[in-house]
């Protein structure tokens, strides 16, 4: 959140950048009932969930609070057991990321074994951002990606990538690689599997999904250079940020390092401490 300290942004402008958030939270809302999800309202949610993640200085308390009221109000619903959880999942992640309490978690996370294999997707495509603040020594968590690759379910190698890309001793992880290996064959991770367990990188199944979403927030962020396009948040009168940073770095170069630091935003995913060295023949 945004303290008083002022620093150099570059050309990013915070309270810019909360206006749009501003009015991409009213489109959300406005879509939130079409069926199938559209592309534009995934989109839309993803941006918010986007912003709250790598640009959390241009969200503010108030919009915090808008978002959980929401994502409450949303839980209130009379079909949100059968269609709202899903609709909603983006807005989850979003509010994990600024408050850290990981019962905003929970739907996605339970449900990323979901046996309709459009669920899982989304759930995936959600989790993505928070993947290295989840933990790869979650009983439960592991024993859902089991679960994908037990039942051969389509993306489960999204299942698998989260499972690496979450925080954890890579020792825990090559154990559990390994088992996974043995156990389970002929499933869409299989070559994913054995690539890590043998210490090399692999194809990171998200890097197209987490590319789509980097061009769509470029995409808005330069829309948002249009006056024109901004007339209907200020009109709302979002509240003005001031932008609190630990050092005198620039936003831009703290937004780059934060970017480049995420493990699904590279075109492979590895186990760290294995790679280029084998652990043992398969």
């Amino acid at each position: 959140m945004s303290d008083n300290l002022a620093v150099t942004t570059d050309i990013i402008d915070i309270n810019r950048i909360a206006l749009l958030l501003s009015q991409e939270f009213r489109r959300y809302k406005d879509g939130f009932d079409e069926s199938p999800i559209p592309e534009s309202q995934q989109s839309r949610g993803l941006f918010i969930a986007w912003i709250a993640t790598f640009l959390p200085e241009a969200v503010s308390q108030e919009f915090v609070s808008e978002l959980e009221t929401y994502a409450y109000d949303a839980r209130d619903m009379g079909d949100y057991q059968y269609e709202g959880w899903w609709r909603i999942l983006p807005l989850d992640i979003a509010l994990y990321a600024l408050t850290g309490d990981s019962k905003w978690l929970l739907t996605a996370m339970t449900n990323i074994d979901h046996h309709k294999s459009d669920f899982r997707r989304l759930a995936f495509e959600a989790l993505a951002l928070a993947a290295d603040r989840l933990k790869a020594d979650d009983s439960q968590f592991s024993s859902r990606v089991a679960s994908n690759l037990e039942k051969h379910h389509f993306f489960s190698d999204q299942a698998v990538a989260l499972f690496v890309a979450a925080k954890g001793e890579p020792s825990v992880k090559l154990k559990l690689l390994t088992k996974w290996h043995a156990l389970y064959k002929d499933t869409v991770a299989d070559d994913m599997i054995r690539a890590l367990c043998e210490g090399r990188g692999y194809d990171n199944p998200f890097s197209g999904m987490m590319i789509c979403l980097h061009q769509y927030v470029c995409l808005r962020l330069m829309q948002s250079l249009s006056e024109t396009s901004l007339s209907f948040a200020r009109d709302k009168g979002v509240p003005q940020l001031q932008l609190t940073l630990n050092s005198q770095e620039s936003l831009g170069n703290v937004l780059w390092r934060r970017l480049r630091a995420h493990p699904l935003s590279s075109a492979a995913i590895g186990v760290p401490s294995v790679e280029n060295k084998k652990a043992g023949t398969l």
